[in-house]
């Protein structure tokens, strides 16, 4: 099951981007900077602002057509307002006008940028009602880092 949730943030990764107007990289390089990692973000890669989607589920059971994970998104960077308007922007992904997303089917990527089928999003419901700012730059070396929880039940479309 990693597989498939890892499969599945990136896809979600790449729409969050399309709907906050960023380009998304799956496999980001020195020439070629990504706004939003999968994971762990390699700060070397990473545009400034930068944000990480993660999962923080513990392991789901098997053979249940349904997943549900909870992510959390952090975004870092030097200037507050680019952090706070970055973390609001990818936020407002996760709505349908102001309404958690509900039976959303998305286009599946996997962590090469290649296609993987599509999935579908039963609900993203956020934890929080906006991203919420847990450091600023006296603390934490001269960055601001906003951060925001979602719940999320999905899976796997039939081809």
């Amino acid at each position: 099951m990693p597989g498939t949730v890892t499969n599945f943030l990136y896809s979600l990764a790449k729409v969050l981007c399309t709907q906050a107007s960023l380009t998304f990289v799956p496999a980001p390089t020195a020439s070629s900077k990504t706004p939003l990692f999968v994971g762990v973000a390699d700060e070397r890669y990473g545009t400034d602002p930068m944000s990480v989607l993660a999962d923080y589920t513990a392991p789901g059971q098997a053979f249940v057509q349904a997943q549900k994970i909870s992510v959390q998104l952090s975004t870092v960077g030097r200037n507050r307002d680019a952090v706070r308007n970055r973390a609001w922007a990818i936020f407002a992904g996760f709505l349908a006008g102001n309404q958690p997303m509900r039976e959303t089917t998305i286009a599946g990527i996997a962590a090469d940028g290649s296609d993987d089928g599509h999935w579908h999003i039963i609900g993203a419901d956020p934890v929080q009602s906006g991203p919420g700012f847990l450091s600023n730059a006296a603390d934490d070396g001269g960055r601001w880092q906003a951060t925001f929880n979602v719940d999320i039940e999905f899976y796997r479309m039939a081809s």
